[in-house]
């Protein structure tokens, strides 16, 4: 889920279909290494000559991906609370 934030940072760069390429490779060599994927992203010339490590650590970073959350969570509480 969070690689799609990288594909999306990547795209201005070297296009989408290369970006995800780049990507779902970088994600093939993590399972079947094990290893951290962030590791295997930056071992990717493409993907480092374009985002650091802080980058990718902040693009991995599911607080990210929270968007509306709180709404949600507000809006389910007052109908929990109300009813």
């Amino acid at each position: 889920l969070l690689s799609e934030r990288v594909v999306f940072a990547l795209t201005p760069g070297i296009g989408r279909a290369e970006a995800t390429r780049v990507v779902q490779d970088a994600g093939t060599r993590c399972r079947t290494s094990g290893g951290p994927f962030v590791d295997e992203l930056l071992a990717e010339p493409t993907i480092g000559s374009h985002l650091s490590r802080s980058d990718i650590d902040l693009l991995l970073d599911p607080r990210g991906y929270l968007g509306s959350n709180d709404a949600f969570i507000d809006r389910a509480l007052a109908a929990y609370r109300s009813g």
